[in-house]
């Protein structure tokens, strides 16, 4: 049976660890920091979206930016 066992890991020694994995284990990786953090980063971007009032025209206005942007760089 496994025991588990705690060490510590400089910040900059994870990342090399994190380098020599293949992609597999970093998209592993990523789903797991993503569930471990949705909770904050919903919170934050609820607290970011509270603190702009859009109106439906600001939306309207860059959705139409970025279709324009778009449309030009396909016809390339």
């Amino acid at each position: 049976m496994l025991q588990p066992v705690n060490i510590q890991v400089e910040f900059n020694q994870l990342l090399t660890i994190i380098k020599q994995c293949d992609v597999n284990q970093k998209i592993e990786i990523v789903k797991e920091l993503e569930n471990e953090t949705f909770k904050p980063r919903f919170k934050k971007l609820l607290s970011e979206l509270k603190d702009n009032d859009f109106t439906p025209e600001d939306i309207t206005k860059e959705v139409e930016r970025i279709r324009t942007k778009r449309y030009k760089t396909q016809k390339r």
